[in-house]
């Protein structure tokens, strides 16, 4: 498994994940169980988008044992872009493995 094989399949799963994520922000509105549902009459409910953010990241902490790995770092990357913004930091060294996949998470 070359790297550019990793890198090309971290794309796609992130390509896929945020499909998933646009067709899940259109359901928000079609339900009257969630918060966010649209009024007719007002107009979507007034939850901000931050509070979503904060909604959905407070579930990613409770991802089913089965989360791949892959699916993992790509939310964590997704997370710090989301709250930290571009990467601030030097990539780590390699014996140290799992926080340099996190960095180049959030790289990518």
């Amino acid at each position: 498994m070359g790297i550019d094989f990793v890198a090309g399949t971290h794309r796609q799963r992130a390509q896929e994940i945020e499909s998933t994520k646009q067709s899940e922000r259109g359901r928000l509105y079609e339900t009257t169980e969630s918060p966010r549902y649209y009024n007719a009459h007002n107009g979507p409910g007034l939850i901000s988008s931050k509070e979503v953010f904060e909604e959905y990241a407070e579930k990613a902490k409770s991802l089913p044992p089965t989360t791949k790995d892959a699916d993992k770092l790509i939310l964590y990357g997704l997370y710090k872009q989301a709250t930290v913004g571009a990467i601030n930091t030097n990539r780590p060294g390699l014996f140290s493995p799992k926080e340099r996949a996190k960095w180049d998470s959030w790289k990518a």
